[in-house]
């Protein structure tokens, strides 16, 4: 997914977002707003070799997954995919370690869901 997706995805410049947000972000964050993150596991069958079993177990789905960090913009497009992990990995782990925060500049804010305690 990673691999297709990625070429087609495009981080708008910071004009360009602020120029277009919608009023509602306007209204409580102002125009910093970069993007909205969240992770989403997919299920995929049971491996058989029992280490990437465990890798891939998720005690949240109860369920072997693949886990993705997506973001999108307050526009509501897509702009940010990372690469899948094993759905034991947890969603702090992910975005620390995929390449979404390299995309960030100083001043940027991000929204994520309220389960998701993490801090640069």
């Amino acid at each position: 997914m990673y691999e297709i997706l990625q070429p087609l995805l495009r981080w708008p410049e910071r004009d360009k977002l602020h120029a277009t947000m919608p009023i509602v972000f306007r209204k409580y964050f102002g125009c910093r707003v970069a993007v909205i993150i969240d992770c989403f596991e997919i299920f995929n069958d049971r491996p058989s070799n029992t280490k990437a079993r465990a890798q891939t177990w998720s005690n949240y789905k109860h369920h072997n997954t693949v886990k993705y960090l997506i973001g999108i913009t307050p526009q509501g497009t897509v702009n940010f995919i990372s690469n899948g992990w094993g759905g034991r990995v947890s969603d702090k782990h992910l975005t620390a370690y995929s390449k979404f925060i390299s995309r960030l500049i100083h001043w940027d804010l991000v929204l994520a869901d309220g389960a998701s305690k993490f801090r640069i």
